[in-house]
């Protein structure tokens, strides 16, 4: 088995999965900003949560959250690379 190509392939797999994972981060109003978490608020119409003018299901709320508080305790870059 040529493991040459293996070898070359998984770290751009890699960072192709984190740079994945980070925009929709993004999508959700997560993103870094100095050093920091940017959180963009987020606003509860119904059913539905709307965050940066984009409705997302209500149900991600809590797995939002869930997030904020992983990004505030590890890092952002920690936590965009442990996610998968």
């Amino acid at each position: 088995m040529n493991k040459a190509k293996l070898k070359s392939y998984a770290p751009q797999a890699r960072k192709d999965f984190i740079a994945a994972v980070t925009a929709r981060a993004n999508l959700l109003g997560l993103s870094e900003k100095a050093g920091g978490l940017d959180v963009a608020p987020s606003l509860t119409q119904g059913d539905v949560m709307v965050i940066a003018g984009q409705a997302w299901p209500i149900k991600l709320q809590p797995q939002r959250e869930q997030l904020i508080k992983r990004i505030q305790k590890d890092g952002f870059d920690h936590t965009m690379e442990a996610s998968f």
